[in-house]
């Protein structure tokens, strides 16, 4: 396998020209065998000339790849696994028992992404997997979520697939406000077959609970500082915040008085 540096990317004709022209051209480009991988989740926001390339060269393959992964923690656990999987590809490892598709609640955004409002959770996850043949006895579907917190992983449990559909599925609960990385493994007793990840955004509107002033009086005078509690009925995203609104009402006091 080849991974390519951005430099390397930008100039891909003159890389494959010379020693490695026999090799890296169309007549030996193919697709065969790399469904599997999620190129898709791997080029999202990558120039089209720095998308991954897969090659059969005499009774090998290679694997052109831009080291371009992303810089935050969902974008590697997002793209990391489709490089692992095309070093598979590479070495002729690919799983007899694959991971076809993950369907999420919500709405599908992007590739192996969804968004949902936190009123539609418990949901479900749809896991369907491919294989050449009838699934190997002893197959099973692991799950987790993960939240990016110090908190422990989330697991959703092992299950062993329908034979009859290829697939199985999980109950996903309610889950707080922010994304949310799903994991699943393909299991043939302890060895990993294969496995994805998916991001699931959990949303809910900000409505306020309720307001608690440490002053059971209302009435303030100008400038005094208010303290109290605001509780909402949903945790707060990263990207949003609370933003005090000050009423003067002293225009409609005074004609009061007059």
């Amino acid at each position: 396998m080849i991974v390519a540096s951005q430099y390397v990317v930008k100039d891909l004709p003159a890389f494959t020209a010379g020693p490695w022209a026999p090799a890296l051209n169309e007549s030996n480009r193919t697709a065969e065998g790399t469904g599997w991988i999620g190129l898709e989740a791997a080029a999202v926001n990558l120039d089209p000339a720095a998308k991954p390339g897969f090659y059969h060269y005499g009774k090998g393959r290679i694997a052109l790849w831009p080291m371009h992964v992303g810089d935050t923690r969902d974008s590697l656990d997002l793209r990391l696994p489709p490089v692992f999987k095309a070093m598979a590809w590479a070495a002729g490892k690919t799983p007899s028992v694959r991971v076809e598709k993950l369907a999420l609640p919500g709405t599908p955004r992007g590739v192996r992404g969804a968004v949902a409002w936190r009123s539609v959770l418990p949901g479900r996850l749809d896991v369907s997997l491919a294989s050449e043949g009838p699934l190997p006895q002893g197959t099973t579907v692991r799950a987790w979520i993960d939240n990016f917190t110090d908190e422990p992983s989330l697991p959703l449990g092992d299950r062993a697939p329908d034979s009859s559909e290829g697939g199985t599925g999980f109950e996903i609960p309610v889950l707080p406000v922010g994304k949310h990385l799903v994991h699943v493994q393909v299991l043939r007793g302890s060895r990993v077959e294969d496995w994805a990840t998916a991001q699931l955004e959990v949303v809910a509107p900000s409505a306020i609970q309720s307001l608690k002033l440490d002053r059971a009086s209302r009435l303030f005078a100008a400038g005094e500082p208010i303290t109290g509690r605001v509780i909402l009925d949903a945790p707060l995203p990263p990207d949003r915040r609370l933003r005090r609104r000050q009423k003067n009402r002293q225009r409609k006091n005074s004609r009061r008085r007059d």
